[in-house]
C-alpha cells in the first residue's frame, strides 16, 4: 500500500478540547478503512495522582454497521453534543440499532512516573 492510500483510509477530527487542574480532555473522531472510533482521552497533569496514565475511552464502529449513517453525520451529532458525549452518542447508535464496541483502555508513560 502506498502512502496516498494510507491518507485516504484514514481521516480524523478534534470533536473538542479542554482543561482544567486535574487533566486535559480531548474528543477526536477517526475514520478508518475498516471501522469508525470516537475516542475521548484523559491526560492528567503533573502533580496529580494519575499522572503519566493516558486513558481513552473509546466507541468504535464497523463500517458493515454503519447502515446508511455516515462519518459526517456522526461528526456533526458530536460536534453539537456538549456534555456526556460519550453516552449520547451511544444511545443515539443504539436507538437506530446499529452495533459497537465500547472499551476504556490506558497507558502508562514509564517515564514520567
Amino acid at each position: 500500500m502506498n502512502k496516498s492510500n494510507l491518507n485516504k483510509e484514514f481521516r480524523e477530527d478534534a470533536i473538542g478540547e479542554y482543561e482544567n487542574q486535574v487533566a486535559t480532555y480531548h474528543d477526536t473522531l477517526q475514520q478508518y478503512s475498516d471501522s469508525i472510533v470516537y475516542i475521548e482521552s484523559i491526560y492528567p497533569k503533573q502533580g496529580m495522582p494519575q499522572y503519566g496514565i493516558e486513558y481513552n475511552d473509546e466507541v468504535e464502529i464497523e463500517n458493515q454497521n454503519l447502515k446508511s449513517l455516515t462519518y459526517e453525520q456522526i461528526l456533526l451529532f458530536l460536534k453539537n453534543t456538549k456534555k456526556e458525549r460519550k453516552e449520547k452518542f451511544m444511545n443515539f447508535l443504539k436507538k437506530r440499532d446499529i452495533t459497537f464496541k465500547s472499551e476504556l483502555d490506558y497507558w502508562i508513560d514509564k517515564d514520567a512516573i
